[in-house]
């Protein structure tokens, strides 16, 4: 039903995920888990997948 709300596209799903915790010091981790802590990501724009309302449509939240 909420598919049909937010007009989300049959070949899409609606997933949520969160983070929660606090920064922690790198230099603690394991080297293996260090360097990969410390690489760069690269993110897609929230303007993208963040939706408000309706499918598309971004979310005010995101600026």
């Amino acid at each position: 039903m909420d598919a049909l709300i937010y007009e989300i596209p049959k070949a899409s799903e609606a997933w949520t995920a969160l983070a929660i915790g606090y920064l922690g010091d790198p230099t603690q981790l394991p080297e293996s888990l260090r360097e990969r802590d410390l690489t760069p990501r690269q993110r897609k724009p929230q303007r993208e997948f963040v939706f408000g309302g309706k499918w598309g449509k971004v979310s005010s939240i995101v600026s």
